[in-house]
């Protein structure tokens, strides 16, 4: 069907989006309420080469973390580029444990989360970008990444030097890449969540986003790094 729509605007909705982790077969709900959403430029044919999709959105998740929400789309990018902004207001880290935990085996065990900036550019394959985080009196556990439910000798040692050396002396919101690469058996609102997920762990400090990229690009020799 061609459909051409300028602008769609909704306001005060409910979403449930649902996963089940791979790993623990564990099924995750993320509520999404009071969303507010602008969607512009609806189009199904005859795209031009300027054409972009625009999405603007506000909204809390689990009734506790407000979120602002900007992505926009290109429809001539055969690559399917986007451009997402994310940005959060103040919440505690680990009222979100239980839904989050399954999906990145990392546990808050304390602190306040003031905000949270992504600067984030992808396209179908993977995404990159910037993460910066401001938060105060912040302690992780870091689990075992095959068994979620099992924290090693090891894990601990992890968790008290990323507390110790990474976390602690971020309190200033320092710049940290972000990286992820597309699950594409996944959907695209998936591919969303779990970039903002690890742009989480970055802004924490974790992971090693810069090697994960240099390993995607090694293993991809035919694609160039978004600019």
């Amino acid at each position: 069907a061609k459909i051409e729509i300028d602008n769609l605007y909704s306001d005060d909705m409910y979403v449930e989006y649902q996963e089940i982790s791979e790993k623990e077969k564990k099924e995750s709900i993320f509520p999404v309420e009071r969303m507010r959403l602008d969607v512009k430029n609806i189009k199904s044919f005859a795209a031009s080469l300027t054409d972009s999709l625009s999405i603007n959105a506000s909204f809390k998740v689990f009734d506790l973390v407000p979120i602002i929400l900007s992505i926009k789309e290109s429809y001539r990018d055969t690559l399917n580029g986007f451009l997402m902004k994310v940005n959060t207001l103040p919440v505690r880290l680990n009222d979100l444990n239980e839904t989050l935990f399954p999906l990145t085996g990392v546990k808050a065990k304390n602190g306040s989360l003031d905000s949270l900036n992504l600067d984030v550019r992808g396209n179908d394959d993977y995404a990159t970008g910037k993460s910066r985080m401001y938060y105060r009196n912040v302690k992780i556990q870091i689990f075992n990444q095959k068994d979620r439910l099992k924290q090693s000798l090891l894990n601990k040692m992890i968790s008290g030097i990323a507390n110790t050396f990474i976390i602690g002396r971020n309190k200033k919101g320092k710049v940290y890449p972000l990286f992820f690469e597309r699950v594409k058996s996944k959907s695209f609102v998936n591919f969303y969540i779990k970039t903002a997920l690890n742009g989480i762990l970055s802004g924490l400090g974790l992971p090693a986003s810069k090697d994960k990229q240099r390993k995607y690009l090694k293993n991809n020799p035919n694609l160039k790094l978004i600019q």
